[in-house]
């Protein structure tokens, strides 16, 4: 019996000497990767030298070598490219020269070359002049030179952008001054030029972070002041200038990062914080800028009698009357009233209630829920004010904010508030007028 083991031993060493070793291609061994796209199962490299590698799953053409062979190694495609982009089962590459192309799955239109249920082995020239694209699901989006930004593919949800739920087999149109596109499964998201972020397609899980869960058929704002974005299956996650870190949509696995989350059906429909001093794209590891000093408020006396303010407010261009008071040299505002006049802006805010932590919520990007008595008028009588002794919190952040009850409603200082969310507050003094700007951000 030894005998027979050891014969059959040595046949196999015999055997596996004379097979030819398998190992990787040279593609594979130590050389240098600018680029790299990760599709659901195939993944494509630039290399330094302006080579495009591709492997993994290829029923669909998705590698583009001309074949529907799966590849365990990388194999050479193209050269020229600067960059790439991997969908579900299709691929989009840009060549030194501006040239977009495609190959793969070609079932919804996703190519772009005018053609549906179709697919591509090998690489086909899709447009010219072009320096950004994103491949999703089953739709594209793509940059052009001069900042327009270009749809085609599946459109169910309205994820191109373009106002329809059509499906499109060739380019169309959607907006212009874009800087950056990224698309997820069934929405996208784009950064315009002046730091603006804008979304569209399903929104189910609030990936859209706009504060709702309704699909989107033309973009919509989300946020502003942002480098950089990458839209998922179903969340999103987002960098600002100041090198803080956002994210918003499905939650279920607690991919947002923010500590919530974790179970079936958990979702987040505007956006939250989640870390700072992330880096920002092409640059060093960014140090949030020193922010200016807010000095302790001083502890308010128990009540006092306030005066009503008498300067004009215009939001967004148009007088509007509230009930203000002046206090301690400051206009402080009615909260409620703040909220219901913002609404629909792009820094619109929602205001909760929790009584068992006696804490006020307040939530940017979400519409405001009237709950009655907004913008009611408090007679131009002087009232008695008490503090607030209730926290605050901003998108789950604690404020330190002074507060005021007023006849039964809590009244902030405007200043504060808005330095918190960020929206532009001016003052005329030659005539009286206290601006209130949406569309512009706090500056001291």
């Amino acid at each position: 019996m030894k005998k027979r083991i050891l014969s059959t031993a040595l046949a196999l060493a015999l055997i596996l000497a004379l097979l030819p070793a398998i190992s990787p291609p040279a593609a594979a061994q130590g050389d240098l990767f600018a680029t790299i796209s990760a599709g659901t199962g195939h993944t494509m490299a630039i290399k330094a030298d302006g080579t495009l590698w591709a492997w993994g799953s290829n029923s669909s053409g998705q590698l583009g070598d001309d074949t529907e062979t799966t590849r365990r190694f990388p194999v050479q495609v193209m050269d020229g490219v600067v960059s790439v982009s991997a969908g579900l089962a299709h691929t989009m590459a840009i060549k030194t020269d501006d040239t977009l192309w495609a190959w793969g799955s070609n079932e919804q239109g996703q190519i772009g070359d005018g053609a549906i249920f179709l697919f591509h082995q090998s690489p086909i020239q899709v447009m010219d002049g072009v320096v950004s694209v994103s491949a999703g699901s089953a739709h594209t989006m793509a940059i052009k030179t001069d900042g327009t930004l270009w749809a085609w593919g599946r459109n169910t949800e309205g994820q191109l952008g373009d106002g329809t739920t059509t499906d499109r087999t060739s380019p169309v149109q959607v907006m212009d001054g874009v800087a950056a596109v990224s698309v997820g499964a069934l929405h996208t998201m784009a950064i315009k030029t002046d730091g603006t972020l804008w979304a569209g397609g399903s929104n189910f899980y609030g990936q859209l972070g706009d504060g709702t869960t309704t699909d989107r058929t033309s973009p919509v704002q989300v946020l502003d002041r942002v480098a950089a974005v990458s839209a998922g299956t179903g969340h999103t996650m987002a960098i600002k200038t100041d090198g803080t870190l956002w994210a918003w949509g499905s939650n279920g696995s607690g991919q947002l990062g923010d500590g919530t989350g974790g179970f079936y059906g958990d979702r987040r429909t505007s956006p939250g914080h989640v870390m700072d001093g992330v880096m920002l794209p092409g640059a060093a590891p960014v140090t949030p800028p020193p922010q200016q000093p807010t000095p302790e408020p001083t502890a308010p006396p128990a009540s006092q009698t306030v005066n009503p303010t008498a300067s004009t407010v215009i939001v967004n261009g148009e007088a509007t009357a509230f009930e203000a008071y002046l206090i301690g040299g400051n206009n402080f505002f009615k909260l409620r009233d703040l909220a219901f006049a913002l609404s629909g802006s792009s820094k619109q805010f929602a205001v909760g209630w929790d009584g068992e932590a006696n804490a006020i919520s307040l939530t940017s990007r979400q519409p405001y829920e009237p709950v009655g008595g907004e913008m009611e008028q408090g007679g131009g009588v002087p009232q008695t004010a008490n503090p607030t002794t209730s926290r605050v919190l901003l998108d789950g952040q604690e404020l330190n904010l002074i507060a005021y009850n007023i006849g039964g409603n809590n009244f902030f200082q405007l200043r504060e508030l808005m330095r918190a969310l960020d929206i532009g507050v001016t003052w005329d003094e030659a005539a009286s007028t206290i601006g209130i700007d949406a569309s512009a951000s706090y500056t001291e």
